[in-house]
């Protein structure tokens, strides 16, 4: 029997809501089975978070196809994926096989934009390894592109799917373990690419968290500065992968939920290194829901309307 650790559980586990929505409800379509593909490479980026499995635990989906240029490790994630084939390249794979769903893995932006539209040629939905693209030129171009088709894609963003998570909103809104909400904040990890690369790697996940538990934010103002700062051109430069230009060693923004719920972001370049503060906490007036992010998220009750 083959097992899955608990990091590729929520990769695994990612799938559903994407799935979700594109099977129909009529129930003699429950037979069939869609087609997916896995995009990697090994030497820009590798596989994300294991997304070679997102696919794993679907009984309504076959892997047909795995691309991957490094010949030795396209061996061996296609074993592990169960993938029926392997190809070299990604655009031979996607003409042949006409997946219905692909996962792109590599975290480097370098080719998201040739991997997106190929997928969108072949009219296939799916998930993609954040960072989006490297700059926003070619996410509006793969936005119009995906758009024309009516195709559905998705950021891998997969604490949502956390049991753990699921959990905890069922707790605040359903139970109102802290009562009426006032506010919510987060951080990024706050390691060596505090700032700007913080932001969109890691910070992504603290964004969409807040979102799944308040909706999306009504407006946003932000600051981003350079060692307390404002930023200027001179101050773009590249991240420490291949990503796109980033800028900033401090973000801090503002937004308004629904019904003026505040909520708060921040990652701050600062010299104790402790990246065990990358979470968010979300007040209420009966206390404090403390979330600390890993491979399984942390959850915390502080029980207490002090907030002490």
């Amino acid at each position: 029997m083959n097992t899955i650790d608990r990091r590729q559980f929520l990769s695994a586990a990612a799938a559903a809501p994407i799935i979700g929505a594109l099977r129909p409800a009529s129930a003699h379509t429950l037979e069939k089975k869609f087609r997916a593909c896995i995009i990697g490479d090994t030497d820009r980026g590798g596989y994300g978070h294991s997304l070679h499995y997102l696919w794993s635990m679907r009984d309504d989906v076959e892997v047909v196809g795995l691309s991957d240029p490094h010949a030795k490790a396209r061996r061996y994630y296609q074993k592990e994926s169960g993938a029926q084939r392997a190809y070299m390249n990604h655009t031979e794979m996607l003409e042949t096989e006409k997946p219905d769903l692909v996962v792109i893995g590599p975290r480097w932006t370098t080719n998201h934009r040739d991997y997106l539209l190929a997928c969108a040629g072949v009219g296939a939905h799916g998930i993609i390894e954040k960072p989006f693209t490297s700059d926003l030129a070619e996410a509006d171009e793969i936005v119009a592109a995906l758009e024309a088709k009516n195709l559905k894609w998705a950021s891998a963003l997969n604490f949502r799917a956390s049991p753990m998570i699921r959990k905890t909103k069922k707790l605040i809104f359903e139970e109102g373990i802290i009562g009426q909400i006032l506010e919510i904040r987060g951080r990024g990890k706050e390691d060596a690419r505090a700032g700007g690369e913080d932001l969109i790697v890691l910070g992504t996940h603290i964004l969409d968290m807040m979102g799944y538990f308040l909706g999306i934010p009504e407006w946003c103002d932000a600051s981003v500065t350079v060692d307390g700062r404002p930023v200027e051109k001179s101050d773009v430069h590249e991240a420490s992968e291949p990503l796109g230009p980033i800028v900033g060693t401090e973000v801090n923004a503002h937004y308004q939920f629904d019904k003026g719920i505040p909520g708060y972001f921040s990652s701050v370049k600062n010299p104790d290194g402790n990246q065990n503060r990358w979470g968010m906490e979300i007040y209420g007036t009966k206390g404090v829901v403390s979330i600390r992010m890993g491979p399984v998220p942390d959850v915390w009750l502080h029980n207490n309307p002090s907030w002490v």
